[in-house]
């Protein structure tokens, strides 16, 4: 990735948009940080992951990225928990509970459609409202898209923390 980030380092912009999941955008930070860019990185919301900060070191520091606010409820607790037991001790990351939730509210629409077809699926999904899904309550809108409530996350000192 060094030519892309030695143009970009060259075109002096403010801000670096990184997009990229936990195992290659290390590898984007520590090339940044070691051609000095100096530039705030923000990033996508698949970059919650331990394994990024564990790989990336000192060069996540300062990365910030959109993530949806942390869902509450005995259902999280329990899919956390199931988790963690089924994968030693590991967290869920964002596609765990994401794809965990996706799995849910299609089984939920076909339900509520009384079908199988895209279209059975669609219109099912788009009747779900506040669905308190693990990975956070969602809503479909009008256009299919989800709804949920969102902050910042950024890396400081090595760790994940609530951007305020």
């Amino acid at each position: 990735m060094r030519t892309q980030l030695t143009k970009i380092k060259g075109a002096k912009p403010d801000v670096l948009y990184l997009v990229g999941y936990p195992k290659e955008t290390p590898i984007a930070l520590k090339q940044a940080h070691e051609l000095e860019l100096g530039l705030s990185v923000l990033g996508t919301v698949a970059m919650k992951d331990p394994q990024l900060i564990e790989a990336a070191g000192e060069a996540a520091e300062g990365l910030r990225f959109p993530y949806p606010k942390d869902p509450t409820g005995e259902h999280v607790a329990k899919f956390q928990a199931a988790f963690r037991v089924k994968y030693d001790g590991q967290e869920p990351g964002i596609t765990a509970d994401v794809g965990y939730d996706a799995v849910k509210m299609i089984a939920l629409a076909m339900e509520r459609a009384d079908g199988f077809s895209g279209e059975d699926i669609r219109g099912g999904l788009n009747e779900l409202k506040d669905y308190p899904g693990v990975s956070g309550t969602m809503t479909f809108d009008e256009h299919g898209d989800v709804r949920k409530p969102m902050g910042i996350i950024g890396v400081r000192n090595l760790s994940f923390t609530w951007q305020d």
